[in-house]
């Protein structure tokens, strides 16, 4: 399932290292067979992966990786899969929570560079922040330390979900948006048999000193456990 979301968005054919993507799910979406995905490509392409969810436990990872042929258990087991869980039910201020959170990741994250060539950094996502008691600057403080660790050998993934009448899941939209190298926004509509959506990819890459901007839009089609996209207009 990975190879017919990752081939047709070119994500294959992309050097992902020192990248910021960010992976954006609308409201009655789902964008997780795009983390999934991601997870399978930063995998096959030997890099390890570094998770910090604030949306999901650890079960849900397992299952919806298992989908794709891959065995978290086995991956952690040779040292190619870490997950960060964290409850954010502290009774210290938030600010020091996410502080002391981050340090961990950080520590964490150089543990893991010492003993694989690339590794891919995914927050998940970083709009449940603002459930926790966290402000719209907290959320937004913690997410660009994430960013601050990039690097030749980091890719970093961070998801957010987004709907039109929340106004701080739209600044942290906007915001992580223009700072992203690569945007994936993740639309929902219904039809009358199965579960149909939009997909819009958006690419900044410089050229000449200038900031250049590509934008494709796919349609996803999601049957029996398979996710297939296509372009507007195809009948699938």
């Amino acid at each position: 399932m990975a190879s017919n979301v990752i081939i047709p968005l070119g994500l294959d054919k992309e050097n992902l290292d020192n990248k910021f993507l960010f992976v954006i799910e609308r409201h009655g979406s789902h964008a997780c067979f795009m983390l999934s995905s991601l997870i399978s490509l930063g995998l096959q392409t030997e890099a390890a992966i570094y998770l910090v969810s604030f949306h999901h436990q650890e079960k849900h990872y397992e299952k919806i990786c298992s989908r794709l042929g891959i065995n978290l258990t086995t991956e952690k087991d040779k040292g190619k899969f870490v997950g960060c869980y964290p409850m954010m039910d502290s009774d210290e201020p938030m600010e020091i929570v996410l502080k002391d959170l981050f340090l961990q990741l950080k520590i964490g994250l150089e543990q893991l560079k010492t003993r694989n060539k690339r590794v891919f950094f995914i927050v998940d996502d970083i709009s449940d922040l603002l459930l926790t008691g966290c402000d719209v600057r907290e959320a937004t403080i913690f997410a660009q330390s994430c960013r601050s660790l990039l690097s030749d050998s980091v890719t970093l993934v961070m998801g957010a979900h987004v709907s039109k009448e929340d106004k701080q899941q739209l600044i942290l939209f906007e915001m992580f948006r223009r700072l992203s190298d690569i945007s994936i926004e993740v639309h929902a509509f219904e039809s009358m048999r199965t579960f149909n959506g939009a997909l819009r990819i958006v690419r900044k890459r410089l050229q000449s000193g200038l900031v250049k901007i590509c934008s494709d839009f796919h349609h996803f089609k999601i049957t029996d456990n398979r996710i297939v996209l296509f372009s507007p207009g195809f009948t699938f």
